[in-house]
């Protein structure tokens, strides 16, 4: 059985915050030590903190030290890819992710921000991500605007690109869906 979920979405503005306060609370009732992980954060020391990170540790009260819910700042890990040094971020959010893991009976870990322009390298390294740490996938996705065959291809896509990347998929939320679509939207969801 693993002790991780690796909630992760493929475009920015997805609700992804609010989904992950749904699980938080969900696994907080099956287990009391449960700690969050954010592998990449955007907010440096002087800025304040992760807000993910922060609003997880206040509302439920974890015993969590901020440092150690995360791994790296999102210029880091540009910089350090750029230097040819990719090896060395997974190397450090394994470290990072393993010495929370002692503390915790399950993590819930969350992956980076998207911004435009990003995608491409942000879905891979979120999937390596959590490939190297065995953490099966949820992903979380925005339906705003969008038709029930554009939701699910989207799905799909996003799945089996996480799949082909070695990832676990554990299953799919759709937020930000029209009220009027969600029962269709569910029937169509499982019947593929």
């Amino acid at each position: 059985m693993t002790n991780s979920i690796y909630l992760t979405t493929i475009e920015p503005y997805s609700g992804k915050s609010l989904v992950s306060l749904g699980i938080m609370e969900h696994l907080l009732r099956r287990t009391p030590n449960v700690g969050v992980f954010r592998p990449v954060i955007e907010v440096p020391p002087d800025k304040g903190c992760d807000k993910n990170i922060e609003l997880l540790i206040k509302y439920f009260n974890l015993d969590l030290d901020y440092e150690d819910t995360y791994a790296f700042y999102r210029h880091e890990v540009a910089d350090l890819i750029a230097e040819g040094r990719y090896d060395e971020v997974l190397d450090k959010i394994i470290e990072k992710y393993k010495a929370l893991e002692e503390k915790c009976d399950f993590i819930l870990c969350i992956g980076s921000d998207f911004h435009e322009g990003g995608s491409a390298v942000e879905f891979n390294y979120n999937a390596d991500i959590a490939r190297n740490l065995g953490s099966p996938v949820l992903l979380v996705t925005s339906g705003a605007d969008d038709s029930i065959d554009e939701i699910i291809n989207e799905v799909k896509i996003s799945f089996e690109a996480f799949e082909e990347s070695g990832c676990q998929m554990l299953g799919a939320v759709v937020n930000r869906t029209d009220p009027d679509l969600i029962d269709d939207l569910q029937e169509a969801m499982e019947d593929e």
